[in-house]
């Protein structure tokens, strides 16, 4: 029995497959990227608001193991650290650099990496593909000396990578909860926000990738590799466009864990919006929904769906079977969620006679002992109702969904630490759909992992997250969003 508790609060001619750089087959070599063991920082800097600076004070407060190598030939030392004038200077060959310096200098100091040895770069510089045909012309540049080189790419025009398993933030801002749900994005700030979601909520993350504009690794190689992350439990991607669609589809048909997409440039001006921004070809939605449907791809609508079905796809159980039973202290919020649940082809028995009669023998002569459990007013005073409803129920449901307009989730999910007769708690995950408050947070601490809580308003979470989120892991049912 799995519960879940909300609180009422085909082809292809459309798709850029310019593959720029020699070495974009293998993904191999994309330890040198998330599990280095060294870095350097071209274009490190002293001065605070600076991405140099920013960046370089991560990479040290992350607690990245192995030696961290800022690159700047007009200063000595930077935070503790010892500066190297150029890449070439630095005691051994870095697996990993980080670069900032103006776009012009980037594919030199490439080709300097490549002389060096080194294996990978991150290139969070702007002004290539996305800045017209001048920077066209330099990405060109860059991949081609990167592939020469056998040097893999993230970006340019990107925000970095956070892979906190590896202590490594060559990112911004400073994150560093641990966690097993991979967010790739090609905005960085929309992966950004998604990390801080999960870091806010205690959850973390396997891994933030911001991809920019692709001039070499993409969204496919990123399927691949995380697919066979041990740390990664789901892949969760923002994408504007697909950049090799032949090896998008095998990266799809091979991948055994669970993929949660948001593809943004839907509308028509949305399309030239995403073209403009990382130089992607956003093509026809109709063909991206072929293709998820086809590989079961979870599609999100909107970025909070993204973070949300994650969220569920990663850390709650599958449930057994279809049987819903919905508990709730309003009896309206339970009716729009029953009515969701059946239009999603979950059924909702009434409880048998027996169930009713123990349920009866606690709740007072007003409170319904149907489908919904209607705890009314009751369970303001004592939270601990839906404990014991969830106790009694647990044998004829294969999973619940608890909906509260009260303060019910913080009981719920800390009370158990301090009565160990709730025996539910240690095997039940929970997805708490509701407005985000303080008590939401400090329930969420005290539960997790167990414990999901949404982004969605009142109505929004009851009539969609809430079930879909329940659906994809019940009875093996392809992604709902292709099916409704």
């Amino acid at each position: 029995m799995v519960l879940y508790t909300a609180k009422a609060p085909c082809h292809f001619t459309i798709f850029n497959n310019d593959k720029k750089g020699g070495n974009m087959e293998s993904t191999n070599n994309l330890d040198a990227i998330f599990k280095p063991q060294s870095v350097a920082l071209i274009g490190a800097s002293g001065t605070p608001g600076k991405l140099g600076y920013d960046i370089l004070y991560n990479l040290i407060h992350a607690g990245f193991d192995g030696p961290i190598y800022p690159v700047n030939p007009k200063a000595d030392e930077l935070l503790g650290l010892t500066v190297y004038k150029d890449i070439g200077s630095v005691p051994s060959p870095p697996d990993l650099a980080v670069i900032v310096i103006p776009a012009k200098m980037v594919p030199g100091a490439i080709q300097q990496c490549g002389e060096a040895g080194v294996k990978a770069a991150i290139v969070v510089t702007g002004g290539f593909a996305e800045a017209g045909e001048e920077g066209e012309k330099l990405q060109s540049e860059l991949a081609r000396i990167a592939g020469q080189y056998g040097i893999r790419v993230i970006g340019p025009n990107c925000q970095g990578v956070n892979s906190p398993h590896s202590n490594l933030c060559a990112s911004w801002p400073l994150l560093t909860s641990r966690g097993g749900m991979a967010f790739i994005a090609q905005s960085g700030t929309v992966g950004a926000a998604l990390m801080d979601w999960a870091s806010e909520e205690q959850l973390g993350v396997s891994v933030f990738v911001s991809l920019g504009n692709r001039a070499d690794v993409d969204e496919s190689d990123c399927i691949q590799y995380f697919n066979n992350d041990p740390d990664t439990r789901v892949i969760a991607l923002y994408m504007e466009g697909v950049k090799r669609p032949e090896v998008f589809l095998e990266s799809l048909s091979k991948v055994t864990k669970p993929v949660v997409i948001l593809k943004a440039g839907r509308s028509a001006w949305g399309r030239v919006a995403a073209e403009s921004h990382t130089k992607s070809m956003a093509g026809s939605d109709a063909v991206y929904d072929a293709i998820f449907k086809k590989y079961k791809v979870h599609r999100a609508e909107t970025l909070e769906e993204l973070y949300d079905f994650a969220k569920a796809l990663a850390y709650m159980k599958k449930p057994p079977g279809k049987r819903l039973l919905t508990i709730s202290s309003s009896g309206g919020i339970a009716i729009l969620a029953i009515d969701e649940a059946e239009k999603l082809g979950f059924e909702v028995p009434t409880p048998s006679d027996d169930l009713k009669q123990r349920l009866r023998a606690f709740l007072s002569a007003h409170c319904g002992v149907s489908n919904p459990v209607d705890l009314t007013g009751d369970a303001i005073t004592d939270p601990s109702l839906y404990a014991r409803v969830i106790k009694e129920a647990r044998s004829e449901f294969d999973a619940m969904v608890v909906l509260s307009a009260t303060r019910f989730t913080e009981h719920l999910t800390w009370s158990p630490r301090a009565n160990r007769n709730w025996s539910f708690s240690a095997a039940v995950p929970m997805l708490n759909v509701k407005k985000r408050s303080s008590c939401t947070k400090r329930a969420f601490r005290l539960s997790r992992p167990r414990s999901v809580v949404s982004k969605h308003s009142i109505s929004f979470s009851v009539s969609t997250s809430l079930n879909r989120a329940l659906r994809k892991h019940c009875m093996n049912l392809p992604p709902l969003r292709l099916y409704t």
